[in-house]
């Protein structure tokens, strides 16, 4: 980092402790939002499976990816919020620096829709012992 010649100032710590945060919401936020599916299907683990695994696609820049992946990952799963965007923010010139400070707000977007789809799977829910 220090080669890197990047100017690190309060405003930069504040910015990466509310990404992290941000970053933690969007894997709970996806993860339960896929867990949801099991009050409604019965085998849901393969499909839960698979998104877990997904976010093995956030590890590497985003711009390695087809466009249809870059847009799914983005903005379907959000998964480039936690990892590609908010680590662009500190990279000048990336050209993702502005999309980066959308990830709070992709936090509370994923939160609430998961928390809305946990909600509607609450109320489909039966028991197998009654």
């Amino acid at each position: 980092m220090p080669h890197l010649d990047l100017y690190w100032g309060f405003m930069e710590y504040f910015i990466l402790v509310i990404m992290i945060i941000a970053s933690g919401f969007i894997f709970v936020a996806v993860n339960l939002f896929f867990a949801t599916l099991s009050f409604w299907m019965v085998d849901s683990l393969p499909i839960v499976w698979t998104i877990f695994n997904l976010s093995d696609f956030a590890r590497y820049p985003l711009t390695i990816y087809h466009k249809g992946i870059r847009h799914l990952l983005t903005w379907v799963i959000p998964y480039g919020f936690t990892a590609f965007y908010p680590a662009a923010y500190f990279i000048k010139g990336s050209g993702f620096e502005n999309l980066a400070l959308l990830t709070p707000v992709a936090a509370i977007v994923s939160c609430a829709l998961a928390y809305w789809f946990w909600n509607r799977g609450l109320k489909a829910f039966t028991s197998t012992g009654s």
